[in-house]
């Protein structure tokens, strides 16, 4: 992502206001680099159908099952779309009899039996997986498979000639999209404004002097303190510059790049040795406003070492998770080090319950939409002399479901007045206003949270780093765990609130903060850290439940914190020490 530099990075992020110049030019690059992922997904979507088509030609029956497994799992997104789409309109969860739900265990089942049953001891398997294998291994069909990889990339070559932004930005949707070529396929994206950034690359680095002085890419200015700060003031504290990034198509003899300038404040200063990569201006939607941030990667050769840790030794087990405790917080991290040293990272009940109160404010904004929509309904039904513009964008507004459209409604109507939608006009804007406000309230609440969150973590994170030089963790993909579940589970009381607690927690954010603070972290194999015990190395009791019970059992009759024992064997498998009990 760097570059070929091996140096280790840091990312240093400041707040920053919006651009003050360039700004169309900053939505230009983010729009087109938008219409490039869904172009990627396009090429990667002709791919596997050439492959397909590659394929049904010489091994037909190879095919004929790929076929039918796509038509199931398009069967099974459909249903499962059909689910949200009447959870969503009665505002509710539906029961978990579901009539979609029995049909999608059939096709599941179906599926099942198409792909079959690996068997390693077998000589020729006949699993879907092995026979697609020994097909792929054909000379003629490795000869047309790459022919079709040849035409994808001199299409993706292609977009990449006809770009509309830097190469820079270019590379950057391209290696995000880099793991589409395994897995479902790719879906294509709709425009919806939520996040954005545009990156400008450094070739070969630059200090923080150099940037200062002026760069062909990237500028930075000291501002002036205002005349009315003290020296001593917090201003002084925090000195603000002016960032100014070149972006835009800038190939040679077409220049069209455009500058893009924004304030941000330097709480932190960039060390002196260290080579600046990449500089990003990140956009992030909150509620119907726009938090901006300036965001730096960092190389340095000396490392990222902190004088703090002169005295740290020893190494420690990090073990992450979600559990509500009997107090109704929530213990998120649990440590035991060499030097039997434990610890429980916990979020009290009174964060969570600010966090909660987010989706209180969510059901006020439902309500209040519903009885807004209602009233324009009746009085669409009763007015005379309505203009056809207004007519044909309500016509399917029973079925409307997104508060913003509705807002947008309201403003196009304000530019668009007639007689007699004085009334109507006027509840319309007094809904607009109340929700505007609900969701900046909503989003201020949720971004207390998660800077509160973070504060927690980055003190959790100093003192390990104080007290261990090595810590161990599990390598667990957080993400896939923390995914949406399918349609026919979110009816689930504890799908739900499991899926809840690990939002809140948010393992992976504690895993990279603790990365980031100790540079010896180890990552290693989650298979049966908390099943097996870390006494006696023998597996749990045959009724012992990890998802309800929070005292683990092994089968010797040793018993202890589920997180506790976790933690153990997760430093000893790492280390090799030898803990105590």
């Amino acid at each position: 992502m760097f570059g070929r530099d091996s140096m280790p990075t840091r990312v240093y992020a400041y707040g920053a206001k919006r651009p003050h110049e360039g700004l169309d030019a900053y939505w230009a690059e983010e729009r087109a680099m938008h219409r490039l992922r869904n172009a990627l997904v396009e090429i990667e979507l002709d791919r596997r159908k050439a492959a397909r088509d590659a394929v049904l030609a010489r091994f037909p029956e190879i095919a004929e099952a790929e076929e039918r497994i796509a038509a199931i799992d398009a069967e099974i997104e459909r249903l499962r779309a059909e689910i949200r789409r009447r959870n969503s309109a009665e505002r509710r969860r539906r029961p978990a009899d579901d009539p979609a739900t029995p049909r999608i265990a059939e096709l599941r089942a179906e599926r099942g039996a198409i792909v079959g049953k690996h068997d390693p001891a077998a000589e020729s398997c006949e699993c879907l997986r092995c026979r697609r294998r020994r097909a792929y291994a054909d000379p003629d069909l490795a000869d047309a498979l790459a022919r079709i990889e040849d035409e994808a990339r001199d299409r993706t070559k292609a977009l990449y000639a006809g770009r509309e932004m830097s190469w820079a930005n270019f590379n950057a949707v391209a290696q995000s999209m880099s793991r589409i070529r395994s897995g479902p396929p790719p879906r294509f994206a709709p425009w919806t404004g939520a996040r954005g950034r545009v990156v400008v690359q450094i070739q070969g680095g630059a200090t923080w002097g150099e940037l200062v002085a002026g760069h062909r890419q990237v500028r930075v200015t000291p501002l002036p303190l205002p005349a009315h700060a003290r020296p001593d003031g917090r201003r002084s504290r925090r000195p603000w510059h002016e960032l100014r990034l070149r972006i835009g198509r800038d190939a040679r003899g077409d220049d069209r790049s455009r500058w893009v300038a924004v304030r941000f404040a330097l709480h932190r200063p960039i060390p002196a040795d260290a080579r600046i990569q990449q500089v990003w201006i990140v956009r992030r939607r909150n509620g119907v406003t726009d938090d901006w941030s300036v965001q730096f990667v960092v190389a340095r050769s000396a490392g990222w070492a902190r004088p703090d840790t002169a005295e740290a030794s020893g190494a420690c087990g990090v073990d992450l998770r979600w559990r509500t405790l009997e107090d109704g917080s929530l213990l998120v991290a649990y440590v035991e080090g060499e030097d039997g040293h434990r610890e429980e990272l916990v979020i009290p009940r009174a964060r969570l319950d600010q966090l909660r109160y987010t989706e209180h404010l969510r059901s006020i904004r439902d309500r209040e939409f519903d009885r807004a929509k209602a009233a324009l309904l009746q009085w669409l039904s009763t007015a005379e002399d309505v203009p056809d513009w207004l007519r044909e964008a309500t016509a399917s507004l029973d079925r409307w479901r997104s508060a913003p459209r509705l807002a947008g409604l309201v403003l196009r109507w304000r530019e668009n007045r007639f007689d007699g939608d004085s009334e109507i006009v006027e509840r319309m804007e007094a809904w607009r206003a109340q929700d505007r406000h609900l969701a900046d309230w909503a989003a201020a609440q949720r971004r207390k949270f998660e800077r509160w969150r973070l504060d927690l973590y980055r003190r959790f994170a100093a003192r390990l780093r104080w007290r261990y030089d090595t810590a161990i963790l599990e390598d667990t993909d957080w993400r896939e765990l923390l995914s949406r579940p399918p349609a026919e589970r979110e009816t689930e009381p504890e799908t739900l609130n499991r899926r809840w607690y690990a939002r809140a927690a948010s393992p992976g954010l504690i895993r990279q903060v603790v990365q980031q603070s100790i540079a010896d972290t180890r990552l290693v194999d989650p298979a049966d850290t908390s099943r097996r015990c870390s006494v006696c190395g023998a597996d749990a009791e045959s009724d012992w439940d990890p998802a309800s019970e929070t005292e683990y059992r092994c089968q010797a009759g040793h018993r202890m914190r589920v997180w506790r024992n976790a933690a153990r064997n997760l430093l000893a498998a790492a280390s090799g020490a030898v803990v105590s009990e």
